[in-house]
């Protein structure tokens, strides 16, 4: 009897060693999260009753706000400004390029000496149709002058397409030396003035050849001229040669086409406009070449581009 009340009395505990240790260790992860809880600060709401600001905070908040936003401005000003300044040099120096080609246009191409050479050769045939009886050597060499006036003959004509990409892009604006417009302006009116005067060179140009000329000159007679003339004698202006008048003034039906008086008037008349109309045309060039060269030079005095 005594020995199973003792049986009795023994714990019943069926854990295995390693159960004892499991136990063990899940007891003192407990331990320490209670303690680290206790040292944990304790966080509270914001208090979101925010005290009122000074007058003094809101002016400089203000004040910061406003001098970031002048400051880009500025800086983007100043940008804009570096960069018209760069497309201004740029029109600038193009508007120079074709200043200087005008320039050389006006001077170098001999242009007025040209148009002089047929305002001689104007007065020349004038004075040959003018002759009661002229002879058949000087009416040869008038039909060597007709030819000549109508073979030679030379414009300029002046281009501003810089100048009006300027002025139809909004790109004047970019110019902020109003001298340099005014002066600029003023060369291109006159550059449309001399571009629309060719038309009146022509037209004088044309009314030699089509109005009475035609009906003084026999073309026949001047194709018979220049298939004998030689390529030397081109070069020298239509010159007729000694041979050339021998062989034309021996010839029994060298004569003008019409002699008759108005007929002769008219083409005189013609022939004076043109002479004319040439000598105003290589004036008014005359001076649009000093006005490149001086425009070229207050431009680039003005802008430093030398």
């Amino acid at each position: 009897m005594n020995g199973e009340e003792d049986l009795d009395e023994v714990p019943k505990n069926n854990d295995t060693p390693e159960d004892v240790n499991e136990n063990a260790s899940q007891e003192q992860t407990i331990e320490q999260l209670k303690t680290q809880s206790e040292n944990m600060e304790v966080h509270h709401h914001p208090d979101l009753h925010h005290r009122k600001k000074h007058w003094k905070e809101y002016f400089l908040e203000f004040l910061m706000i406003f001098l970031a936003v002048t400051l880009g401005f500025f800086a983007e000003s100043i940008r804009e400004h570096f960069s018209e300044a760069a497309k201004e040099k740029e029109y600038l120096s193009e508007i120079i390029d074709d200043l200087r080609e005008d320039s050389l246009e006006c001077a170098a191409s001999g242009v007025i000496s040209i148009n002089t050479r047929i305002g001689n050769s104007c007065d020349t045939l004038i004075d040959i149709l003018s002759a009661k009886n002229p002879q058949k050597e000087d009416i040869l060499r008038g039909y060597f002058m007709y030819h000549r006036i109508l073979m030679d003959w030379f414009v300029v004509y002046f281009e501003d397409a810089t100048w009006s990409q300027l002025k139809n892009n909004g790109g004047l604006r970019l110019i902020e030396n109003r001298t340099v417009v005014r002066a600029v302006n003023d060369y291109y009116k006159w550059a449309n003035i001399l571009n629309d005067e060719v038309d009146g060179v022509k037209g004088r140009f044309y009314a030699i050849n089509n109005n009475e000329g035609r009906k003084v000159f026999d073309k026949r007679m001047i194709r018979a001229m220049l298939d004998t003339i030689d390529s030397k004698g081109f070069s020298v202006g239509f010159k007729a040669s000694s041979k050339i008048i021998h062989q034309f003034a021996s010839a029994s039906d060298l004569k003008f086409a019409n002699s008759g008086p108005d007929v002769i008037l008219g083409l005189c008349n013609d022939l004076r406009f043109y002479k004319s109309q040439l000598m105003m045309y290589d004036k008014l060039v005359a001076k649009q070449g000093k006005r490149s060269e001086s425009l070229v030079q207050l431009i680039e005095k003005e802008y430093h581009l030398h």
